[in-house]
């Protein structure tokens, strides 16, 4: 649900992941987390195999195949480091690994997180998710929603609505509605975290940070585009991608027509009601940037 209110399904055609693919996904949800866990921890006893590091990573990137598929999140530089490790031991085919080296790498792996900052990715998915995203708006006052893929670089972030954040008066739940909290998992999954309507994104902290980055990236695109005003942003390595058929105004938008631009965050309670997305509005707040 919530890649596909926040435009982050790069293959979504006509809500076909609502009506379709979200119900299957929906009553597998167990068996997923429990072969992502199961996989995740067979690479400590891969170690002690050739054949199983090779099986154990080419696992792992059709695993990173299937979460872009269905969330949008393309962790390419995951895949790439994979495949190397696929292709660099195939030339060892026939070989064993000492024990003495498969004990020390198992020995580091385990240790690592003492050492390295690991990313603690657990959390509690919720349907009550802060929509932050932006709106160009050109000259003649026509207005635009912008895909995350035109912030290039900077695209996941603004995939993740992280720019901003937190957000006053808004849901108190992070990236894409989750939250580490138990409590506020509960609150958010019956729709029931409180706003304040009388506070939002338009304070002067978000003012000066969000207008300088919007007045920063606007002016690189100026500089970047072509005779037609145009940019073909979409081809860029994003981590995070917006849906490639649902922004074609935008794309084919001359830039330099853009004025301003609008900052949105909408609460939205999320559900899905016979094959169709309901986005219960909550609360809203706006920053608009003059260029």
């Amino acid at each position: 649900m919530i890649s596909s209110s926040a435009n982050s399904l790069p293959f979504d055609l006509n809500g076909y992941f609502i009506n379709t693919i979200y119900p299957m996904v929906t009553n597998m949800v167990f068996l997923i987390n429990l072969g992502t866990i199961v996989f995740q921890l067979l690479c400590v006893v891969a170690v002690f195999r050739i054949s199983w590091v090779r099986l154990i990573s080419l696992i792992y990137d059709i695993q990173h195949i299937l979460i872009f598929l269905l969330t949008g999140l393309l962790f390419w530089k995951w895949i790439w480091l994979n495949t190397g490790i696929i292709i660099t031991l195939k030339k060892l085919n026939g070989k064993t690994v000492p024990t003495q080296i498969s004990v020390f790498s198992l020995v580091v792996l385990i240790l690592s997180p003492t050492v390295f900052n690991t990313a603690t990715l657990g959390w509690f998915d919720t349907r009550s998710f802060n929509n932050a995203y932006f709106v160009a708006i050109t000259k003649d006052g026509n207005e635009y929603r912008v895909p995350s893929n035109y912030f290039l670089s900077f695209s996941v972030t603004a995939a993740q609505q992280g720019l901003g954040r937190p957000f006053e008066g808004h849901f108190d739940t992070s990236t894409y509605g989750n939250t580490q909290n138990k409590e506020i998992m509960k609150e958010a999954e019956n729709c029931a975290l409180p706003v304040d309507t009388s506070l939002g994104v338009n304070n002067k902290k978000n003012r000066q940070r969000i207008g300088k980055y919007l007045k920063m990236h606007h002016q690189f695109i100026l500089e970047n585009v072509n005779k037609d005003g145009r940019l073909n942003y979409d081809f860029y390595p994003h981590h995070i991608w917006s849906n490639l058929f649902q922004f074609n105004s935008f794309k084919s938008l001359d830039k330099r027509t853009i004025e301003k631009y609008k900052f949105v965050v909408e609460s939205v309670c999320l559900s899905v009601q016979d094959g169709i997305l309901i986005e219960k509005l909550v609360h809203g707040s706006e920053l608009i940037v003059e260029l």
